[in-house]
């Protein structure tokens, strides 16, 4: 049980950092675009 909320807790937070990246590049293309 610990090995896989370990699994779980480890994907959910790669997805956010994933998401975060994302974010992050949407942003400054966004600010670019102002530019």
């Amino acid at each position: 049980v610990g090995l896989a909320r370990r699994a779980v807790e480890n994907s959910s937070r790669m997805c956010v950092t994933a998401t975060c990246a994302s974010r992050r590049t949407d942003g400054a293309a966004r600010q670019h675009e102002n530019l």
